[in-house]
């Protein structure tokens, strides 16, 4: 199990000598998050702030889905994913859809006059691709409405997101990688304790000296993931030409 940032900055304090100070307290909280916003950056597949959640498209006359009110999901920040399948089918999330950004959105499904509406095409593949869209209208992004093309009443949706970095509680890593973070925020404080307002970017510091730390943590997430199966091409019938 990963520590937690309090367990990890008690230890900080003492690597840096710095047990007891307040300034410097202040000072590893912030070294801890930002370290931490950097793996999350790096690796953006950590299991644990990834959030998954299912909602039914409405009948008319709604036309989305609040992230909200509808996925009741709060700690949203950034989509990653969705998926649209029939309530008819129980397995698997259905075909993944495409997304777009808004304007994009808009003139896919609304096409310039003159041009053929997509839905005057609903057999041919290339259109019903295309047509399978979502984007997200919003203010920020855990108010947003999700709208989808190509959506039936009913239909089950499934939005895979990123979650939002905790600043509190456990970290999200590997338990066996959470000492990258302590790495990390003991090379922070060590240099801002030397350097002071002439400390050089955190972000150089941290890709100087987590680089292979971090690499390792995508090969084991990597190493985790389902092997896909192996496919055979056909054997052609012509012969090889030498």
């Amino acid at each position: 199990m990963a520590r937690t940032y309090a367990q990890l900055k008690t230890q900080l304090l003492i690597l840096v000598n710095g047990t007891g100070s307040i300034e410097l307290g202040t000072l590893a909280d912030t070294a801890l998050l930002e370290v931490m916003r950097y793996i999350a950056r790096n690796v953006p597949d950590l299991p644990t702030l990834i959030g998954k959640a299912e909602a039914t498209w409405p009948a008319l006359p709604a036309n989305s889905l609040d992230i909200a009110t509808d996925f009741s999901v709060t700690d949203i920040n950034t989509a990653r994913r969705l998926y649209v399948r029939s309530p008819t089918v129980t397995r698997g999330y259905g075909p993944l859809y495409t997304y777009r950004t808004l304007e994009t959105y808009h003139s896919i499904m609304y096409p310039r006059a003159g041009l053929y509406e997509r839905t005057q095409f609903p057999d041919d593949p290339f259109y019903e691709n295309m047509s399978r869209v979502w984007s997200i209208d919003y203010t920020s992004v855990s108010t947003g409405e999700i709208i989808i093309s190509q959506v039936s009443e009913g239909d089950i949706v499934t939005l895979f997101y990123t979650k939002n970095i905790p600043t509190s509680g456990s970290v999200p890593l590997p338990g066996d990688f959470d000492n990258l973070l302590l790495q990390g925020a003991q090379v922070i404080m060590e240099n801002w304790i030397k350097e002071g307002e002439n400390l050089v970017s955190m972000e150089k510091l941290l890709e100087r000296n987590l680089e292979v730390g971090i690499n390792t943590l995508r090969s084991y997430l990597l190493s985790l993931a389902p092997t896909p199966r192996m496919k055979l091409a056909p054997i052609s019938n012509k012969r090889y030409w030498r």
